[in-house]
């Protein structure tokens, strides 16, 4: 475990190694949503720094992310860490379970009336094992190498596509986001 501005700083430097090295175009490929904002952090010291626009994405299937097309298959509502989707995505790249673990798993603690009013609107510090007792915060009971196959076939195909225009893109025409002079 790393503290999170050692892992801020382990990006940082990653990303200006390989910008001196000559590479134009970063993309950090996240498989673990607990460093998406010490990333977030990282590529926007890194562009205030140098100019240079790292990218990030998420690996995993989401409603307004890569793979979204594949997520018809998964039963469940809700889920997050070691839920159905995650574990079905793990277990088809070859990550072994803990079949005790499987059957043996339990819901997560239930919001309160008040963190569910406002839980997308402000935000707050909360820890891992308030939430639940044993690491999931979904069913994975539901999980199959099968759904897991689908799933990364569609968020590879994504990423790739999301790579093949990133390749295109003319830095010294756009930078991704505005085009120059309007």
């Amino acid at each position: 475990t790393l503290e999170t501005q050692t892992l801020v700083k382990v990006y940082k430097e990653v990303c200006l190694s390989l910008l001196q090295h000559g590479f134009k175009k970063i993309v950090i490929m996240n498989g673990h949503g607990g460093n998406t904002n010490w990333i977030g952090q990282a590529i926007s010291e890194l562009y205030h720094e140098t100019g240079n626009r790292v990218y990030s994405l998420m690996i995993f299937n989401s409603e307004k992310g890569f793979g979204a097309d594949a997520l018809d298959i998964i039963e469940q509502e809700g889920g997050g860490h070691a839920c159905e989707m995650e574990t079905s995505f793990s277990v088809s790249l070859g990550q072994r379970v803990d079949e005790k673990a499987i059957t043996d798993w339990s819901p997560p603690r239930n919001w309160t009336e008040f963190t569910k009013k406002y839980m997308r609107k402000v935000s707050t510090a909360r820890m891992f094992d308030e939430t639940t007792e044993i690491g999931n915060l979904g069913d994975p009971s539901k999980y199959s190498v099968e759904k897991g196959e689908k799933m990364v076939k569609a968020v590879v195909k994504d990423i790739a596509a999301f790579i093949e225009d990133l390749k295109k893109l003319d830095l010294t025409e756009d930078n991704a986001y505005f085009k120059k002079g309007e």
